[in-house]
């Protein structure tokens, strides 16, 4: 499974991130950047 976590704050983020590191078989893509 890949999840993409589009989110300005960098550190939002990465709690979020943490949470889902949990999960088995998934890429975690993250997104703190907008153009």
């Amino acid at each position: 499974m890949r999840i993409a976590i589009v989110d300005e704050s960098a550190s939002r983020a990465a709690v979020i991130r943490e949470g889902l590191a949990a999960l088995d078989d998934c890429e975690i893509f993250v997104v703190t950047e907008r153009r």
